[in-house]
């Protein structure tokens, strides 16, 4: 009985087609509006991936301009490359960001290992983390030289 009255609806629609405009019109709007918003969402992220990759790439140059500031103390020739107190934790501001460098000695090899990390600022917006770089690490031998 319920079978029959599908049916009979069914046939009664296939007949009568008024009204059928509003609703295929609601339809492709619908599907007109979720295509352009995923579209826009989809440009917008890829703007956002951009900055940030621009952003970190930033952040790691910081961090190399860090280990040259460190190797630039090591190698001044006023400064005894093989006192473990030269390179403390020191941050240094640039365009762009910061970089923060410090450098630890091998008294037994003289090798010095110098870490540096860089900051930028996040540009895609102050409620998400800033840009670290990562860190940049280095190591430079010393050959102790006597003054006569």
């Amino acid at each position: 009985m319920a079978a029959a009255r599908i049916l009979s609806l069914a046939r009664r629609l296939r007949r009568c087609e008024r009204g059928f405009v509003l609703p295929l019109t609601l339809g492709i709007s619908t599907v007109l509006a979720i295509v352009g918003t995923t579209a826009i969402s989809y440009t917008t992220s890829g703007a956002r991936t951009a900055s940030r990759s621009n952003a970190d790439q930033k952040a790691y140059a910081l961090a190399e301009a860090g280990v040259n500031d460190a190797l630039a103390v090591l190698a001044l020739p006023s400064n005894n490359a093989l006192d473990p107190y030269l390179l403390p934790a020191q941050t240094v501001a640039y365009d762009g960001g910061t970089a923060t460098y410090a450098g630890t000695l091998d008294q037994s090899s003289g090798t010095w290992t110098i870490t540096a990390t860089g900051l930028s600022r996040n540009p895609t917006g102050p409620s998400t983390s800033r840009c670290g770089g990562p860190s940049v690490s280095t190591w430079a031998s010393t050959r102790p030289t006597r003054s006569p």
